[in-house]
């Protein structure tokens, strides 16, 4: 059975990289606004765009080597109830390396696709976070010092957990014009858009 899992380098310390998966303030600024506890035996809420949050318990986080987290509500999103994320940190020469796998996110879920483009995209957001202090969190538009670092290719403007989705646009047709606020606004529609995406995902027959 294929489950959701990707394996990446990250230019910070295994501990840097913990702070991030464990503190409410590493995980609001890479994935989205958090609140409870990222210690083990503790209670996390993660608030997308639904008014109740998806509620993962906390069950191990040993530093600096390790995050499992068990879904045990998300009515927007009841695929994910007894599905379980994990994160594997491994101390490299210069960095760390994470490995995650969404146990139970398999393709036999019909939100599959909009899974695999969510975590693409935050787990790209989470090794900017951890590399430069600035992730790409839901709601947020990219800025300076995130633009460049795109880990790997974009892949269209794609839709992730409580985001609408923006039409597809050639890339010679499109005109990007800025709202008031400064931010990146599509010009036919005024959605405000950013966002980076890794491409694979890894397999376990």
């Amino acid at each position: 059975m294929t489950e959701y899992q990707k394996t990446f380098h990250v230019k910070a310390s295994p501990d840097e990289l913990f702070d991030a998966l464990t503190t409410l303030p590493g995980l609001s600024g890479w994935w989205t606004r958090a609140t409870g506890s990222g210690e083990t035996g503790g209670e996390l809420r993660f608030f997308f765009a639904q008014p109740e949050p998806c509620v993962m318990n906390v069950d191990e986080a040993s530093r600096p080597r390790s995050v499992r987290w068990t879904v045990t509500e998300c009515d927007f999103l009841p695929d994910w109830v007894g599905t379980r994320p994990t994160f594997t940190i491994t101390a490299t020469d210069g960095g760390a390396e994470l490995h995650f796998r969404h146990h139970g996110l398999t393709e036999e879920l019909d939100c599959i696709d909009m899974c695999t483009r969510g975590w693409d995209h935050f787990l790209g957001s989470l090794r900017q976070y951890a590399e430069v202090g600035e992730g790409m969190p839901r709601g947020s538009v990219p800025t300076a010092s995130t633009a460049d670092l795109s880990p790997v290719p974009i892949v269209n403007r794609l839709p992730v957990i409580g985001v609408t989705p923006l039409p597809a646009r050639d890339a010679d047709d499109e005109q990007v014009a800025e709202s008031a606020d400064g931010s990146a606004t599509d010009g036919s529609d005024g959605a405000t858009y950013g966002g980076t995406d890794e491409s694979t995902a890894g397999t376990d027959q």
